[in-house]
């Protein structure tokens, strides 16, 4: 008795850079002799521009209840200039070294040297670790106010009543 044959698929995944990726064909091969079998490429899938979405959508996402979690926020962050402060008496590379510089890679050593600063500050930096550690903007009390429910209220009258009742009944009743 003889077995029956399977199908083996091998595919290898080869990535050329973080943002590209493709299948690389696999040769055909013969299984107990049964043939070549004949392998599939599958078809590149591109991701989704979100920008380009969010612009055909435009009218759906306006009427759309939950358009804050699709929506950037506008406001989410702010580019600021910082003139580069020079600490030292003598400044570390000449004033002509960027005109002498021949590689294009030592004119951008060059102008990370002597450029001003770009600095990002995110608006909602705050809530981006752990929430543990999200900031307490909310004031809260030293001392929490006591709760008395209508149930407490109706037993503590009942205990007073009945030792009102105890004292008027003792007091009626002959000592000895």
């Amino acid at each position: 008795m003889q077995g029956k044959t399977g199908k083996v698929s091998k595919k290898e995944l080869v990535i050329e850079s973080p943002q590209q990726f493709k299948y690389v064909p696999v040769v055909e091969e013969e299984q107990d002799g049964a043939g070549p079998q004949r392998k599939v490429k599958p078809r590149v899938v591109e991701p989704l521009d979100y920008e380009s979405v969010l612009v055909q959508r435009k009218t759906q996402i306006l009427s759309d209840g939950l358009r804050d979690m699709l929506l950037f926020p506008l406001e989410d962050f702010q580019v600021c200039m910082l003139p580069r402060q020079i600490r030292t008496l003598c400044p570390s590379i000449p004033p002509h070294a960027l005109r002498e510089a021949q590689s294009l890679f030592v004119q951008e050593c060059i102008k990370s040297y002597i450029s001003d600063w770009h600095v990002v500050n995110y608006k909602y930096e705050d809530y981006s670790s752990d929430f543990r550690q999200l900031p307490n903007k909310v004031s809260r009390p030293d001392n929490l106010a006591q709760h008395v429910f209508e149930v407490d209220e109706d037993v503590d009258k009942d205990e007073v009543n009945q030792m009102h009742t105890q004292t008027h009944l003792s007091a009626l009743s002959p000592s000895c």
